[in-house]
């Protein structure tokens, strides 16, 4: 990878200019290594909750660095406030996209379980992609999620020849053996915190974070 990330947790503008003198410290490193960084690549992102945030320019050999609101890290889209909707946006509308798509080329189909396979290989990757990262809070995220699977098992009733009227998103979920997005989601969260306890993940910063309360009883 050529790409490299500074943070740093800033409160004030002295923090700010901490932060500085250590891309100042990089850029001094890149010169002794014969290596140099176009500042028109680079930018800074600040992730704060509240509505204002310090307005420090950084800097790279004097030219201000451009301000984003989201940018894109691994495949993830992040905004300042970490919201993840923009990130929920994307892969919502790509998903929909190749449920068109699916839904184009399999007219002729005879087979549910053939269209069911287009959907597990093809859209649930999407949405599943780095979930225990962005996985959503608000219910209005979650239902826009949940959309994209409830238009498939539509489609996917029409396939297993059951009449509009008779439609039952649960009953059709079912028999195609899907669950939830959202418990998928949980599922993925649960089997990476089982992996981080038992020594599977080499995460020690991540690991102790991890808080565990073992209730002490009383003895008689």
């Amino acid at each position: 990878a050529d790409d490299l990330k500074l943070f740093s947790r800033v409160s004030t503008r002295e923090d700010c200019g901490a932060l500085q003198a250590d891309l100042d410290a990089f850029l001094g490193w890149c010169s002794a290594s014969s290596l140099s960084l176009n500042p028109t690549k680079c930018s800074v992102t600040s992730f704060h909750r509240t509505q204002s945030r310090l307005d420090y320019v950084y800097t790279i050999n004097g030219v201000g660095l451009l301000r984003r609101v989201s940018f894109k890290d691994l495949g993830v889209v992040l905004d300042a406030q970490l919201t993840f909707s923009k990130r929920i946006d994307v892969i919502t509308g790509r998903a929909l996209r190749t449920l068109g798509f699916i839904k184009r080329s399999t007219r002729e189909f005879s087979s549910p379980e053939a269209v069911t396979h287009l959907y597990r290989s093809l859209i649930l990757p999407m949405l599943d992609y780095c979930s225990i990262v962005w996985s959503p809070h608000y219910d209005v995220h979650k239902a826009q999620i949940e959309r994209v699977q409830r238009k498939f098992l539509h489609y996917l009733a029409y396939k297993m020849h059951i009449a509009a009227v008779d439609f039952d998103g649960r009953e059709v979920a079912s028999r195609a053996g899907l669950i939830r997005l959202e418990d998928r989601r949980t599922i993925a969260d649960l089997s990476f915190l089982h992996n981080l306890m038992n020594g599977n993940l080499n995460c020690p910063n991540l690991l102790a974070k991890v808080g565990l309360q073992v209730p002490q009883y009383a003895s008689r």
